[in-house]
């Protein structure tokens, strides 16, 4: 099933420099605003690789049809499901549940998906991202950290060289 996303960010960093810090042993305060940008950067990667969004964040997905797991984790909650009816006219659905995990959210309808337009799309909006930083897995906040590290030592690191470690938290749709 092919989607496309947008996501427009409504929180902050849940990764301080004051940890990478703490991590890393690095005492000055003078490259602060470079850990920063080394900090967004592995988040970046994270995000891509995995789908799974370590910032706060409202996700506009759509669908060529009903899914049944969502692409993306965590998802806090889902504010609509829209589509368009058999009738041509524009419809939002509400009768289903949600089940969660690390890995992936079930989208289960309590009956049955509604009927749709030939041709169709489902545009599902929600807020997706940890709630707390203990929210985000450990692991992927350590490859975080090692990955920071690695920029700040060695200027010229590209994070993506360490995308292979990420694949245990990659979220599956099938």
């Amino acid at each position: 099933m092919n989607f496309d996303a947008v996501y427009s960010t409504v929180g902050v960093t849940p990764i301080s420099t004051t940890e990478v810090k703490q991590h890393t042993r690095i005492d000055t305060a003078a490259d602060d605003g470079l850990l920063v940008g080394y900090i967004e950067a592995a988040i970046d990667v994270v995000e891509r690789t995995t789908l799974y969004k370590m910032k706060p964040q409202t996700a506009v997905l759509t669908f060529n049809e009903f899914p049944n797991v969502l692409p993306i984790a965590p998802v806090q909650a889902i504010t609509t499901i829209a589509y368009t009816g058999t009738n041509d006219a524009a419809a939002v659905f509400t009768d289903y549940t949600i089940q969660r995990s690390l890995s992936r959210t079930l989208l289960v309808p309590n009956n049955n998906w509604p009927a749709m337009a030939n041709k169709t799309q489902v545009t599902i909006t929600c807020q997706v991202g940890p709630t707390t930083l203990n929210d985000v897995p450990e692991g992927l906040r350590n490859w975080v950290y090692r990955c920071v590290a690695m920029m700040y030592n060695d200027r010229g690191f590209a994070p993506e060289a360490m995308a292979d470690q990420l694949y245990p938290y990659v979220i599956t749709s099938v």
